[in-house]
């Protein structure tokens, strides 16, 4: 079982990505603000995060960079989701550091498994 969590300012949205990567065999959990975030990180570090870009207070990429001068996270997979659908965008938050760039609109919910997968290294005893 993996760990992911999932950072979304709207709590329905978060909490529902969260129970249905949890229901694919994941354990997924769900915060709602890029502090909260950083303060999770602190505590545990999971194989994958994806971080909601637009959000009020710290934004998603002020997190990602965060995330990025941390030792101890700064090889944690980072998937940035947004409904900013500018490929500029995209190329921008990839240049930062992001892992990939996902369209909240274009999310294939069928097909999470396989888009999550790729991040799912083994862990390490």
């Amino acid at each position: 079982m993996h760990a992911i969590l999932v950072v979304d300012d709207h709590a329905n949205s978060c909490n529902a990505l969260a129970r249905l990567l949890t229901k694919l065999g994941d354990n997924a959990v769900c915060v709602c603000s890029g502090k909260l975030a950083l303060d999770s990180l602190q505590l545990h570090i999971p194989n994958l995060v994806i971080l909601d870009v637009m959000m009020p207070g710290m934004d998603g990429m002020e997190v990602l960079r965060r995330i990025r001068i941390e030792p101890r996270t700064v090889n944690l997979p980072v998937v940035l989701f947004s409904s900013i659908e500018d490929p500029g965008y995209a190329y921008y938050a990839q240049c930062k550091g992001a892992n990939d760039f996902w369209l909240k609109s274009r999310i294939d919910f069928s097909n999470l498994r396989e888009l999550v997968a790729p991040y799912m290294v083994p862990d390490v005893a």
